[in-house]
């Protein structure tokens, strides 16, 4: 494996033919003067050594002892190197162990590639009932007393690393379908399909969408890669009612039977006159907006979040041959316990493009801590 950088305002890491069950190297240099559009290519060492390069700022990198490999840049900037380090700790995983170290709390994870690394925390994550758990950690730059002070915490030095900041503990998914469940959704995805397709047939709504080639494509490779989560990937809506579209967004993860869950529904209102303050201040809420964001999993033919669960079984494919002839993918998912909704392929998994600003951010957040894709 090496490690290709630039120097400047930016850097581009590139592993080749390494994975993260190796010692990694992120290495910073940050050089005054130096010319950006040069690239220097360093081999890996083993941890705990240190190199010199031919730069006028930099004459030493020092590779300290971690999971993923610390490197600090002597001469360069501390902090930056951490927050590039940082990039590289799990976002999510199951937390196995918990010990309170005389730096730091020692937090032994397992990530969804079931790699097991040990990140530095604040000694408060050590009080946390996390052992067992699937967990998504939150980091940031900090100081702890240095390794080479071996416990003495007089001895006045120390490093900067990135710790967990912050431990939050994942909702589980919700149980298997049982076979009642599983009957339900099926008798619910054809009664779904009767009902849109004969307010779309009276123009009372927008048309069911047809399935693309396109999305077709997209499941077929992935069919190859994940096949557990092909036949539910896209984006799947609900348009029975015109002014409250409900949309689910099912994105592939790296991780395999793993995927992104984003719903979204619009809040939708009316404007009431009042008669005290003579405007339409008055909201009358006829249905309540929908947003949230959970991981997924896959297996036995059924897609599980700790908000929705879905069955190959409940999909249906059925032409839809008023004033044009196409074909309409459908699901039936059940929300919660008890309520199901029908919804059909309407091409591949986006953001939504009606969140606010907040809510796009927390998704594409929430969706590369999960190690998930957009296309």
């Amino acid at each position: 494996m090496r490690v290709e950088f630039y120097l400047g305002d930016h850097f581009y890491l590139k592993s080749i033919a390494g994975d993260r069950r190796l010692i990694k190297i992120v290495i910073l240099a940050c050089c005054v003067g130096y010319d950006s559009k040069k690239a220097e290519e360093l081999s890996v060492m083993k941890y705990g050594k240190s190199f010199k390069m031919n730069l006028k700022k930099v004459r030493r990198l020092v590779i300290g002892r971690s999971p993923y490999l610390w490197v600090l840049a002597v001469m360069g900037s501390l902090t930056t190197a951490a927050q590039i380090v940082q990039a590289e700790q799990p976002k999510i995983g199951w937390v196995q162990d918990l010990t309170a170290g005389d730096r730091a709390c020692y937090v032994t994870i397992t990530d969804s590639q079931n790699i097991v690394t040990t990140e530095l925390a604040g000694f408060d994550i050590c009080e946390q009932d996390l052992v067992g758990k699937q967990v998504r950690f939150t980091y940031e730059i900090g100081n702890v007393v240095a390794e080479e002070c071996n416990g003495d915490l007089d001895c006045g030095l120390s490093d900067t690393v990135s710790l967990i900041r912050e431990a939050t503990v994942l909702p589980r998914p919700l149980p298997f379908l049982s076979t009642a469940e599983i009957e339900t959704l099926k008798i619910s995805v054809v009664d779904g399909a009767n009902s849109w397709f004969g307010l779309a047939g009276l123009n009372k709504v927008d048309h069911p969408p047809a399935i693309s080639e396109e999305l077709v494509s997209y499941r077929q490779r992935w069919q190859k890669i994940d096949p557990a989560i092909a036949p539910f990937l896209g984006v799947w809506r609900n348009d029975e009612y015109a002014n409250n579209r409900y949309t689910l967004n099912i994105f592939p993860s790296q991780s395999r039977t793993h995927v992104c869950v984003v719903a979204f529904k619009l809040e939708w209102s009316l404007s009431l006159w009042d008669e005290t303050t003579q405007d339409y201040s008055i909201k009358d809420v006829i249905s309540e907006g929908i947003f949230s964001i959970s991981l997924g999993n896959a297996g036995s033919a059924q897609l599980r979040s700790s908000e929705i669960r879905l069955s190959e079984l409940a999909i249906a494919q059925a032409p839809f041959d008023l004033f044009e002839d196409h074909n309409v993918e459908l699901i039936s998912m059940l929300v919660g316990q008890n309520n199901t909704r029908t919804l059909a392929a309407a091409g591949l998994p986006l953001v939504p493009s009606d969140l606010s600003e907040e809510q796009n951010l927390a998704v594409k957040q929430a969706i590369a801590d999960y190690g998930c894709i957009i296309d």
